[in-house]
C-alpha cells in the first residue's frame, strides 16, 4: 500500500473508503470478494479500526473455499486482528479466538 511507503495517513483512509465502497457494490458471489474483504480488512487492522477488521477478516474467511490456497494466509489475518484487539482491550476471549483460529491456519 502506498500508505506503508509514504506513511500518509489520508492514503489510508481512502483506501478504506474505496475497499467499503467496492464490498458494498459487489454481489456476495462476486469471484474475487474474498480478496476483497481481506484487503479491507488489513486496511482497517492498519487504521486500527479493530473491531471492524475482525468483522471483516471473518466475513473474508468464510468467503474462502476450505481447498483454497489463501485461506490459511486470511486466517492468519483474522488471528492477528484478534490479538491487536486483546492488546488494546485486555479481553481474554480475544486472545483465545486467536490462538484457535491461528492453528486452524496452520492445519
Amino acid at each position: 500500500m502506498r500508505f506503508e511507503r509514504h506513511g500518509d495517513p489520508s492514503d489510508l483512509e481512502e483506501a478504506i473508503a474505496t475497499g467499503r465502497r467496492v464490498v458494498a457494490d459487489s454481489p456476495v458471489d462476486h469471484p474475487d470478494r474474498a480478496t476483497i474483504l481481506a484487503n479491507l480488512g488489513c486496511a482497517l487492522h492498519s487504521h486500527a479500526e479493530l473491531d471492524e477488521a475482525v468483522t471483516v477478516h471473518e466475513q473474508a474467511v468464510r468467503a474462502t473455499p476450505p481447498d483454497d490456497p489463501d485461506l490459511a494466509g486470511r486466517l492468519t489475518d483474522l488471528g492477528g486482528a484478534f490479538i491487536a484487539r486483546f492488546q488494546l482491550t485486555g479481553a481474554r476471549g480475544d486472545l483465545r479466538t486467536a490462538v484457535r483460529v491461528l492453528r486452524k491456519a496452520t492445519r
